[in-house]
């Protein structure tokens, strides 16, 4: 039996020092070579190693997404939606911001030109193990009685400040 060349596969090639270009090349071949939605779903099934390139490796979960909603594949792959298997080895700060008082104050709290910034949802906010494994929490002070801002005004009021720290850095 030939072994399938996978998602999984095309990383190892990578990271052997196989051209990306050519290693997803490759895959995409195979991907579009399989006969059935069993055979597109295998290709996908396993989480590719990590390469160290940010860019890289974000877009292994991008391709698994958009591949699998092409080809209306019963399911997209859990590990194209784990954010702690690229934080883990994020080698900035990961700041997670959160609506609790008890986190360091935007106004108080000096950003760095590495640091990740993570929002959740207006709803639900942050994942509770993706804010216990952040290096910093922040909030944005509030007086009053607002309990929450909508994302896209908190991400503006948080990058504005992170900006006016950094500079044209930033």
């Amino acid at each position: 039996m030939i072994q399938a060349f996978t998602l999984a596969t095309a990383y190892e090639r990578i990271i052997a020092g196989t051209s990306p270009d050519e290693a997803l090349a490759k895959f995409l071949d195979a991907f579009n070579r399989a006969s059935n939605i069993q055979m597109l779903s295998d290709v996908l099934l396993h989480a590719p190693r990590l390469t160290g390139d940010a860019r890289l490796d974000a877009l292994a979960g991008a391709v698994a997404d958009y591949l699998a909603r092409q080809h209306r594949l019963l399911h997209i792959p859990a590990w194209a939606f784990e954010p702690e298997r690229f934080l883990k080895d994020y080698a900035g700060r990961v700041i997670a911001t959160v609506a609790d008082p008890q986190a360091t104050d935007l106004t108080r709290f000096q950003f760095l030109p590495e640091d990740l910034l993570l929002f959740g949802s207006e709803s639900h906010g942050l994942p509770a193990p993706l804010v216990d494994s952040a290096r910093a929490r922040l909030t944005i002070p509030s007086r009053g009685q607002t309990k929450s801002l909508n994302l896209a005004v908190s991400l503006a009021i948080v990058l504005f400040e992170a900006h006016r720290q950094l500079g044209t850095s930033a």
